[in-house]
């Protein structure tokens, strides 16, 4: 991946078998086909996104953290959203896992 892109940082896999990932320094969710080609990106409103994961009803939420920890003052400022949580519509539906402990 090019580095203006950013470097990828968290994924979930969609019904479709798309591959998303969040380009942490690139401001951008990618998708990607099942054979790896870019299928689409979606611009986020922070420079960080870090992890995502499909939650809620059927799965149809994609919920994005992005970060903030090593951001100055100015670039806070810049980006007032960026250490938060956020749910995004992206028309797909993510796959169960199975979770256990232990």
């Amino acid at each position: 991946m090019p580095a203006k892109d950013g470097i990828p940082d968290g994924a979930a896999i969609d019904t479709e078998g798309g591959y998303w990932s969040a380009l942490h320094g690139g401001g951008k969710l990618r998708r990607f086909y099942p054979d790896g080609a870019i299928d689409r990106d979606i611009d986020s409103p922070f420079s960080q996104p870090t992890m995502l994961a499909f939650a809620g009803e059927n799965l149809a939420m994609l919920y994005i953290t992005s970060a903030s920890d090593q951001m100055n003052a100015e670039e806070k400022a810049r980006e007032p959203h960026a250490g938060g949580l956020f749910r995004l519509d992206v028309g797909n539906r993510g796959i169960a896992r199975p979770f256990r402990i232990g």
